[in-house]
């Protein structure tokens, strides 16, 4: 990160980011990271607790769910939140995963006018991202955890939350998160491979994310407009990718330059939500 992207702090004659020197100063202890993790699951399964699932049809999310139900035994009720990007290759994904385990699926979608609101923004070539999560992600992710008594809900997160694979957030209260996929460690092309070996078919959108086309359609808005080569955004996740190993320099520079054409169906799809 330069600079002009983003807060620089002078350490040991060094210029970091601050989540970088955060991470300098306080290093992630994995071990007990999993551990705290692997006793919830302990816990959860002597006391046959409820838990939910948060499937976005991604790749992160599908590599998550079969670690939950493969590795810890865990069978949750799998919901996927639709909040109006999500085109036919996504929800099929969905769809083949919960097969493969008979899992319970809830199907939901946002309001209507939280999905205007992220059109305006994509088609402004704004990233809709933060303020997706803002409109409707937690207040959804509250719903279906008291739908149905859940004090679990389990995620595709692939990046520790606070220096930990299990962790609370105020604004869900009553409910802990966890995040599967910290816990192993997995390289980006590691999590491809397995999601591949799963079925899980590549949408090859355009953008950060595989569950979500109007990521895409915003940053060719974006480049349009401003005739820059990437937004802010791409390189501060594809550096969060970096600083937690999951993707090496010389990968995410490259990535940061190739662009994905947004295809007509998907714009199409996009334009009659």
């Amino acid at each position: 990160m330069t600079s002009k992207e983003t807060k620089l702090i002078e350490y040991n004659s060094n210029l970091y980011c601050p989540e970088c020197l955060s991470l300098i100063k306080m290093p992630i202890n994995y071990g007990c990271l999993k551990e705290e993790f692997e006793n919830a699951i302990i816990k959860i399964k002597r006391n046959k607790e409820k838990v939910v699932f948060a499937l976005s049809g991604g790749k992160d999310s599908i590599v998550a769910l079969q670690i939950l139900v493969e590795k810890y035994g865990i069978r949750p009720i799998t919901f996927t939140i639709d909040h109006g990007f999500k085109n036919d290759t996504i929800m099929k994904n969905c769809i083949n995963i919960v097969s493969k385990y008979n899992l319970p699926w809830y199907l939901t979608r946002v309001e209507p006018f939280v999905i205007q609101r992220l059109k305006i923004l994509a088609t402004s070539g704004e990233l809709p991202c933060i303020e997706c999560n803002r409109l409707w992600k937690d207040s959804h992710f509250i719903k279906i955890s008291n739908l149905f008594f859940a004090n679990y809900l389990f995620t595709g997160g692939d990046t520790p939350v606070n220096g930990k694979a299990l962790y609370y957030k105020e604004t869900i209260p009553n409910v802990t998160i966890g995040l599967p996929l910290v816990v192993e460690r997995f390289s980006e092309a590691t999590i491809y491979q397995k999601a591949y070996r799963l079925d899980w078919i590549n949408p090859n959108l355009e953008g950060l994310d595989t569950d979500c086309i109007a990521v895409g359609i915003a940053l060719e808005k974006y480049r349009e407009k401003t005739k820059a080569q990437y937004h802010v955004e791409e390189k501060k996740h594809l550096s969060q990718k970096i600083r937690f190993g999951l993707i090496d320099k010389k990968s995410a520079k490259e990535r940061l330059l190739i662009h994905n054409k947004v295809n007509e169906k998907e714009v199409s799809l996009f334009e009659n939500i």
